[in-house]
């Protein structure tokens, strides 16, 4: 079920002393973590609901915000139930340094999985490849799709700033579009249930292994520490394609966001977001401008309009020419 309508909740409203009182309190530091898919199996529940994603010419389907409260609610051994389920109730669809949304599925990623189906990814050769604040994983999730298709070896990272989001939403998203393209099951469904049984888990990592599909989840803030961890297991400009959708929003996180733009991006970056983010400053202009300066004249860089009605939104696309040039030395990013 596609999540539309959701505010950021950056506008000035009143708040009370105890509200005043948190926020001036600073977040512990998130702290960097990489899984692999067999390790985080034990997150998965016996049961999955799912519901269709709209918007898009193709079947994908992502799980239920209730049934991942429902299982928060029902284990008492999780680390971070109480807060997550606090999360998942609020008003509020971010809170900086704590949560950056990705429980819900936002618009931008939609116009995302749109434009990968014009890339034409299995003929580019554009088989690795890193979301950057994933979430729901949608756009990563529709190029596992075409991937599987035709069994290519590939890699495929999914990272977002919250652990969680990853063991309870990422991670069930991924396992529910293996399941619809391997399982024998009802098309025509547009929401409904499955049961995750101890085989089923082990078929899943056992397919992916057979077919060289690599997977592995990555969580924390961008910055030189995670780029650390992704240097070890992969090496600089490693991936094909990098994705992202909102996560230009914030004006402080450009310089990280297009950090791990410069040091990973071999080929191809698509990168959607609003047009104005109202209240925080972000904009595509803002991030057009910043990368503009950091990447080469000798690559290609250009927006893409996706909407005009309400807040127009619009994606990046980079495209580097300039790899041999840039890999022998770290990337920065210009002031």
């Amino acid at each position: 079920m596609q999540a539309e309508g959701f505010t950021f909740g950056f506008y000035d409203e009143p708040k009370s002393e105890q509200q005043q009182e948190t926020q001036n309190t600073d977040p512990a530091p998130v702290p960097i973590e990489s899984v692999s898919l067999g390790r985080m199996l034990k997150y998965i529940p016996s049961k999955l609901s799912y519901a269709r994603v709209h918007g898009l010419p193709y079947k994908v389907v992502q799980r239920e915000l209730w049934d991942v409260k429902i299982q928060l609610m029902e284990s008492d051994s999780l680390e971070s139930t109480p807060s997550e389920l606090k999360l998942l109730d609020s008003a509020n669809d971010l809170v900086p340094k704590v949560y950056e949304g990705g429980f819900k599925t936002w618009e931008c990623s939609i116009d995302l999985c749109h434009e990968i189906k014009k890339l034409n990814i299995l003929d580019r050769n554009l088989t690795n490849i890193l979301e950057l604040g994933c979430g729901t994983a949608l756009p990563i999730l529709s190029c596992f799709q075409e991937i599987y298709q035709r069994r290519e070896p590939s890699t495929l990272i999914f990272q977002d700033y919250n652990i969680d989001v990853l063991r309870y939403i990422t991670l069930p998203n991924l396992l529910l579009n293996w399941y619809f393209n391997t399982q024998e099951h009802d098309s025509s469904q547009e929401h409904g249930t499955i049961n995750v049984s101890e085989n089923l888990l082990q078929e899943f990592c056992d397919d992916f292994a057979r077919n060289s599909i690599t997977c592995e989840f990555l969580s924390g803030p961008w910055g030189p520490e995670m780029q650390n961890i992704i240097q070890q297991s992969y090496g600089s400009h490693y991936f094909s394609l990098i994705l992202a959708s909102e996560t230009i929003y914030s004006v402080p996180s450009l310089e990280p966001f297009i950090y791990m733009l410069l040091e990973n991006t071999r080929n191809i970056a698509l990168i959607a977001g609003k047009d104005l983010y109202f209240g925080v400053g972000g904009s595509i202009l803002e991030f057009y401008n910043r990368l503009q300066k950091a990447v080469s004249p000798e690559d290609s860089l250009k927006t893409v309009k996706s909407s005009f009605t309400n807040v127009g939104r619009s994606l990046v696309y980079w495209e580097r020419l300039s790899i041999a040039d840039s890999s022998a030395e770290p990337s920065s990013v210009k002031n």
